[in-house]
C-alpha cells in the first residue's frame, strides 16, 4: 500500500501509549504543524499557471488579428469588385451621352453653322477631361487596394 501523504493545510498531532495489559498513558502534548506543497512544486505551478495565461492570450491575439485580417480581405474584395463595376458603368454611360451630345450638336450645327462646331468641341473635351480625372480617382483606388 503505497503512502499519500497529508492534503495541504494545518493539522494538530499528540500521542497516547497502551500497554500489553490496556493500560493507557497521558495525552501528550499537542504539536500543530502545516502541510503544504514543496516549494519547487509551488512554483512550478504558478509557472505553469502564467505560462498558460501567456499562451491563451497570445492565442486570443492571433485569432484577433486573423480575423481583421480576413475581414479587411472580405472588404477589399467587395471594393475591388465595386471599383470595377463603376469603371464599366462609367464608360458605359460616358459613351452614351457622348452619343446624345454628339447627335444634339450636330443637329444644333444644321441650324446654327460655326457655333455648333465650337460648342461640339467645347463639349467634348469637357467631356473627356471629365472621364480622364475620373478614371484617375478610380486608378488611385485600384492601387490602394493592391
Amino acid at each position: 500500500m503505497a503512502y499519500e501523504g497529508l492534503p495541504n493545510g494545518r493539522y494538530s498531532a499528540w500521542a497516547r501509549a497502551v500497554n500489553s495489559q490496556g493500560v493507557n498513558s497521558e495525552n501528550s502534548d499537542k504539536i500543530n504543524f502545516l502541510v503544504t506543497s514543496p516549494v519547487f512544486i509551488k512554483i512550478g505551478s504558478l509557472a505553469i499557471n502564467y505560462f498558460t495565461i501567456f499562451i491563451l492570450l497570445l492565442l486570443f491575439v492571433i485569432l484577433v488579428i486573423a480575423f481583421f485580417a480576413y475581414w479587411a480581405g472580405l472588404i477589399r474584395g467587395k471594393l475591388r469588385k465595386e471599383t470595377g463595376e463603376a469603371e464599366k458603368a462609367l464608360h458605359g454611360n460616358l459613351k452614351n451621352f457622348k452619343k446624345l451630345i454628339e447627335k444634339e450638336v450636330t443637329q444644333l450645327s444644321k441650324t446654327k453653322g460655326k457655333r455648333g462646331k465650337g460648342t461640339k468641341k467645347t463639349l467634348k473635351n469637357r467631356i473627356d477631361f471629365i472621364e480622364k480625372k475620373i478614371l484617375k480617382e478610380i486608378d488611385d483606388i485600384q492601387v490602394l487596394l493592391k
